[in-house]
């Protein structure tokens, strides 16, 4: 579980991610893995880029956290 806020980018990555997703016209998501192993995080939060911030807190995370297992969702352009 985290405290206060972590840095989830460095500078200019938000802008460069976004910029991808408009030339190949698809949606671009972070998933942020915290604790436990890469394998098998403790936590997994799946983050639409249009809603990425260079630093978050747990109260800015929740709305995305997810199981982990996901997967998107092509015609629908949504992760699950």
């Amino acid at each position: 579980m985290i405290s206060g806020s972590i840095k989830i980018t460095n500078d200019g990555q938000i802008e460069r991610y976004r910029k991808f997703g408009i030339e190949k016209q698809m949606a671009v998501f972070i998933v942020l893995g915290l604790g436990g192993t890469p394998k098998k995080p403790a936590e997994l939060f799946v983050i639409p880029i249009a809603d990425l911030k260079q630093w978050m807190d747990r109260e800015m995370l929740q709305p995305y956290e997810a199981l982990p297992t996901f997967h998107y969702n092509i015609e629908k352009r949504r992760l699950y």
